[in-house]
């Protein structure tokens, strides 16, 4: 695309009056300042606290390989944007807990930065005023695509992160759960479907059964702290299960 002088001239001008605010702290600001009737994007500011910890480094071109297959599930139109993000930052070759979390908050800045200016480029000029649906301006919807896109990119950060911190003995433990969950599903099953024979004489077949081998279930009754793991004192604080009565 060549460039006239006034052009240049223009894009100058706009990027001056900028004031180096990002798209998404220009929408933030914008709908503070009274710009009502927008559905609230929850998580908008949430960040992870900390770094996890690996029980291994995980290599950098796995974390990239994962971004850009959610990406392409996703959110296809900013394939580029990311690559191009991700790259630019020169990442290493492995990642430790605390190395990757810097660099996802470096990431997500360096993404932030590289959309605002995207923006801001002669053949975009413009687009900022345009209402593209009613009442909602071109830099309003645009900076709410953006918020959601980050929101997105950061759980899925997360989640490899969740994924690579799992040690060898909790995929254990959950095995072993799960193993035992599976013999109290087969088990169910043949006594709803033989039945048990009862005192006078008839069978007890039950009223039904639910599967309990699921994988997510085990995962997260394995992270309950459990009365009897800890001192009698501090019993009152161990996680409570109740029955879920529809």
């Amino acid at each position: 695309m060549k460039l006239d002088e006034a052009a240049i001239l223009n894009e100058v001008k706009i990027r001056d009056a900028s004031n180096s605010e990002t798209i998404i702290e220009k929408t933030q600001s914008e709908e503070t300042d009274g710009q009502t009737g927008l559905v609230p994007i929850f998580a908008s500011k949430w960040k992870p606290d900390g770094g996890l910890v690996f029980p291994r480094k995980i290599p950098s071109k796995a974390a990239r390989s994962e971004l850009l297959r959610f990406v392409s599930e996703r959110n296809e139109g900013y394939l580029d944007s990311v690559a191009i993000c991700w790259d630019s930052l020169n990442p290493p070759e492995l990642f430790n807990g605390d190395s990757y979390h810097d660099f996802c908050l470096r990431f997500e800045d360096e993404m932030i930065e590289f959309l605002s200016q995207k923006l801001l480029e002669p053949h975009l000029l413009g687009i900022e005023e345009v209402e593209i649906i009613p009442r909602r301006s071109g830099s309003s919807h645009l900076g709410r695509r953006i918020i959601r896109l980050m929101v997105d990119l950061r759980i899925c950060l997360r989640r490899f992160a969740f994924y690579h911190s799992v040690t060898l003995e909790q995929r254990k433990t959950w095995q072993r759960w799960m193993t035992r969950t599976r013999i109290v599903d087969e088990h169910l099953k043949e006594l709803f479907t033989d039945g048990l024979e009862t005192p006078d004489g008839g069978r007890f077949t039950g009223k039904g059964f639910r599967s309990t081998w699921q994988e997510g279930v085990v995962a997260c009754a394995s992270a309950m702290t459990r009365a009897v793991d800890i001192p009698e004192s501090e019993a009152d604080s161990a996680d409570v299960i109740a029955p879920m009565i529809r």
